[in-house]
């Protein structure tokens, strides 16, 4: 399946911590009203157990793709980042609900 995830996807670092899909700003939602992510937001991730811990998710843009919004799905690139910006992994998307 590959449809644009919503603020209710169950996301987790590669260490576990929970990626916080709550706090973004768009506006856009599904024909349900659930509001979607946007791959040009980083998402903060807290409960991550390392010592230097993933603090960020970014979602990587395709080439080509524009500006503006752009629906995240399950094949959209992304990457976690601790707080001085050292890549750590890749997310895992655990639901879309």
């Amino acid at each position: 399946m590959n449809s644009a995830l919503t603020t209710l996807a169950r996301i987790v670092c590669p260490h576990g911590g929970q990626v916080d899909t709550r706090a973004i700003a768009s506006i856009n939602r599904d024909e349900q009203g659930r509001y979607l992510l946007n791959a040009s937001e980083s998402l903060a991730i807290f409960g991550c157990p390392l010592s230097s811990p993933c603090s960020q998710l970014k979602w990587l843009p395709q080439s080509g793709e524009k500006q503006g919004f752009q629906p995240v799905t399950r094949n959209t690139p992304n990457l976690c980042l601790s707080a001085n910006g050292s890549p750590q992994g890749q997310a895992f998307i655990m639901s879309e609900e």
